[in-house]
This record gives structure tokens, sequence and C-alpha cells, in this order.
């Protein structure tokens, strides 16, 4: 949320005070829309996020309803869209339901993404890569994570190839900086 304030541009008062923070956002995209600059502000798996940050976040979206100055992208994990609040679903102008990658996928997307790195396509042994798609269960920007992670892993033990145990271990190290739902 901090993050979203300097973006907007706020000079922020709030000092870790969730709800000055949230009314400082809140003030800047009104700024915005009465000046006509174009915003796009995004919130990913907000599924995820805390009951008093949902109900910021919709009255933020519901307040900002006329013709698009301000862009909200609201982003939901698949299995859990359909408790997504109705009015939400009502309100959306787009909607786009991506289902998780196969297997299959799944590896094609690591093998791109490890091109991107200019790194071999079997950087991944086959059971790391396996692991992978099971860990992450296809969802494309929890693989990135993981394989970004494994990577760094692999490279400072000086590995010549990621292993199921350092994908492992990586997943592990993710969910420690995760917080607890």
């Amino acid at each position: 949320l901090k993050q979203l304030g300097q973006k907007l541009g706020t000079t922020s008062h709030a000092r870790g005070r969730l709800v000055e923070l949230w009314q400082e956002v809140a003030d800047a995209l009104v700024g915005r829309r009465q000046a006509k600059h174009q915003c796009v502000v995004m919130f990913d798996h907000l599924d995820r996020a805390l009951p008093d940050c949902q109900q910021a976040i919709e009255r933020m979206v519901m307040h900002h309803d006329g013709p698009g100055v301000v862009t909200f992208v609201l982003s939901f994990s698949g299995s859990t869209y359909p408790v997504v609040p109705r009015q939400w679903r009502h309100a959306a102008d787009l909607r786009i339901e991506l289902s998780s990658l196969t297997a299959e996928e799944t590896a094609e997307f690591v093998e791109r993404l490890l091109r991107s790195f200019d790194l071999p396509g079997d950087a991944f042994s086959a059971e790391a890569s396996q692991i992978l798609f099971s860990l992450t269960r296809g969802v494309p920007r929890d693989i990135v994570r993981l394989c970004e992670l494994s990577l760094l892993s692999a490279m400072q033990d000086d590995q010549p190839s990621v292993s199921a145990d350092v994908v492992e271990a990586a997943m592990q190290e993710l969910s420690l900086l995760r917080p607890s739902a």
C-alpha cells in the first residue's frame, strides 16, 4: 500500500497507520480522475488479502465507477473466484479466466523462461520439473517465482543443474515469506 501511494505521488503522513494510508491513496486516485491523468492500479491475489484490505479496495473500486481514467485490475486465484463478492463480479468490465497450465505446458513455459535467462532448457532435472509443477499447480506466477529462487539457490551452491531437493527447499523459503491467511 505504501508503494502504491508512492507511485501515485503522495507524500504520506500516515506513519504506518493503514486507515490514513488508504485515505491518502483514495484521495490521490480522486485527484488523478479530476486531472484526467490515466492510471492503472493492480491488486494481485486479492482473495488472499486480509478482510479489512479487501473492504478498503472494494470501497475504492466502487467509488471510482466513472468512465476510464482509473482502471483497476483485480486478480483472484481461480479456485476461489466464485467466492468473490458479487458486486465485484458485476462491476467488472472484463473478466478473463485463466486455467492453470498442464504439466506439459509448465515444462514448455519453464524452457522458455530459461531461454530468456540465457540458460539451457535442461537446467532443471526431470524430477525437479515434475516437483515444480506439483508445487505450483501450474500457476505461471508461482512457476516463475519458484524457478528464479531455485536457480539462484543452485547457482549459490555451484550446482550445474537444479535438483528436486533444491526446488523443494526453495518452495519452503517461499512459504516462509508468504503471510498466513
